[in-house]
């Protein structure tokens, strides 16, 4: 049985080699973007529970700002993340420090008017993953992972569940066909989602089944916060077909595990940064200027 988290389904878009490498416990230095989304998304959620709390939206911003201004110091940033070790070009504390201030400002004049029903904040779950099979344990493979906004929304008086997602890094598209929103949206299907599976996950049975029947049948829609530009990005609705479709992916990395198959990514977008390059495949990757005139070692 594989217990696939959400963040796996990235991973494995963006390279299956390194993927395999993180798996099998590979040294990976953290790198500043890494912590910097990190600490953006530990003071957005003291944000939105200020909310929750009932707190007023000028303290709420203080206290997300002032959240995020402790944590990232390298005094204090291990008590959320692990401390950078690797910095990528035009990223510093003081660079990064105004960036997130900004950002997390911008952002929270940016849903002050937001008239959803928050959820739940960094909701998590476990939840069996119909239509895969392990073919040895005969039972589904699990799905876990948590999401960052569960909201309820009104979409042309019809109540839908929204599920947001905060992103520090690249823009992404396609985000129609991105999996791991409809792996987030396929879970709140199940009513394991709701009540819990594990202990302290889900709502808890009373009210976890009174929300489950709530939004048993409602259309599901992603939305992607991209807190680099600051704008919500819709992410499209969800339903059976792509459902199958994640069921089907999910299946296929099943099997490419236990054939212990990771091809290296084809298009490179991950390989100038990736903290595997020295070692990749057993040959590394190559630098710029390998094969220009003076560089090879035999004759072509």
């Amino acid at each position: 049985m594989v217990v696939l988290h959400q963040s796996d389904l990235s991973a494995w878009i963006r390279c299956a080699a390194a993927f395999n490498y993180r798996r099998k416990g590979w040294k990976e230095p953290q790198t500043s973007a890494a912590a910097f989304g990190s600490v953006v998304h530990h003071a957005l959620l003291v944000f939105e529970r200020a909310r929750t709390e009932g707190t007023d939206h000028a303290t709420a911003t203080a206290m997300a700002v002032e959240t995020f201004v402790h944590y990232w110091n390298p005094m204090s940033i291990e008590a959320v993340t692990s401390p950078v070790e690797k910095w990528l070009p035009r990223q510093g504390y003081g660079e990064m420090r105004e960036r997130g201030i900004s950002s997390i400002t911008k952002f929270c004049e940016l849903v002050r008017y937001d008239d959803a029903e928050l959820l739940g904040v960094e909701y998590s779950f476990m939840v069996p993953i119909e239509g895969t099979w392990d073919f040895e344990l005969e039972q589904p493979h699990i799905l876990a992972g948590s999401i960052d906004r569960l909201v309820a929304r009104r979409y042309k008086r019809h109540l839908i569940l929204g599920v947001d997602d905060y992103k520090t890094g690249a823009e992404y598209t396609y985000l129609r066909q991105n999996l791991q929103f409809s792996a987030y949206c396929y879970a709140s299907t199940t009513r394991e989602f709701w009540v819990g599976a594990h202990g302290e996950d889900g709502f808890g049975e009373e009210r976890g089944q009174e929300l489950f029947e709530r939004f048993a049948g409602k259309s599901r829609r992603g939305t992607w916060i991209n807190m680099r530009k600051i704008k919500l990005q819709d992410a499209g609705w969800r339903g059976p077909i792509d459902y199958q479709r994640f069921a089907l992916a999910a299946q296929q990395i099943y099997l490419s595990m236990r054939e212990d198959i990771y091809p290296l990514t084809l298009s490179g977008e991950v390989c100038t940064f990736c903290s595997f390059r020295a070692d990749c495949g057993g040959v590394g990757v190559p630098d710029d200027d390998h094969g220009a005139p003076g560089t090879l070692t035999h004759a072509a």
